[in-house]
């Protein structure tokens, strides 16, 4: 989540950041909402569906049990021909979220490409040996260690 509002900061100009960032947000909370809500809608359609051709089986008492009760409610010679649609109808399921992955990718790849890396010398970035900044290390010492005995007291 990060990675998106961090980018949108980096690609936009300042004004439009704030506007970017809320975008980025609100689109990745409504595809959760959404998509959970498709998932299930595509799970419950084809369980029902694979289930029909079970004799003895009422599909809908199957998605209303779930998977923890599936063995106790359902006879044991039946078992097997239940469990093969619920596996097919899961694979459908992650097969939906896999092709909507491999869509967002689209964005991804149209994103500007921008190294948001502070340059050396600027607020944050490393600019001397082990990361000190340029003042540090031109005077010698940085934050209170010595830089010729190397020990943190100061004295010389």
């Amino acid at each position: 989540m990060q990675q998106a509002s961090s980018a949108a900061q980096a690609v936009l100009a300042r004004k439009d950041a704030p506007t970017g960032v809320s975008l980025v947000m609100f689109m990745q909370q409504l595809g959760g909402a959404l998509f959970v809500s498709i998932g299930q809608n595509v799970f419950t359609n084809e369980l029902v569906d694979g289930l029909k051709h079970v004799s003895g089986i009422q599909p809908s008492e199957v998605v209303k049990i779930g998977a923890t009760e599936l063995i106790n409610v359902v006879d044991p010679t039946s078992i097997k021909a239940v469990i093969s649609p619920y596996n097919g109808t899961l694979d459908k399921v992650f097969t939906v979220s896999l092709a909507l992955a491999c869509v967002s990718i689209v964005g991804a790849a149209s994103m500007e490409w921008k190294n948001i890396k502070p340059k050396p010398g600027q607020n944050g970035g490393p600019s001397g040996p082990s990361g000190l900044g340029k003042d540090d290390t031109d005077k010698g010492q940085a934050k209170g260690v010595d830089a010729e005995k190397g020990d943190a007291s100061g004295k010389k």
